[in-house]
């Protein structure tokens, strides 16, 4: 089953990038490029936040 959306699925435009995007909207920088994986928006936002040697998953 898939809940109804606004827009189209893009190989380019992942759902991460959908998150980052609402994320910045938000106020909260992120960095396109590391969104492509969960892993690399949470080290991403990690950074940011100053916890650098957080364990992320």
């Amino acid at each position: 089953m898939f809940y109804k959306a606004k827009g189209q699925f893009n190989l380019f435009h992942v759902c991460n990038h959908w998150v980052a995007d609402l994320l910045d909207a938000a106020g909260i920088r992120t960095t396109p490029g590391l969104a492509i994986l969960p892993a690399g928006l949470l080290a991403d936002l990690a950074w940011r936040s100053g916890l650098s040697s957080a364990r992320i998953p």
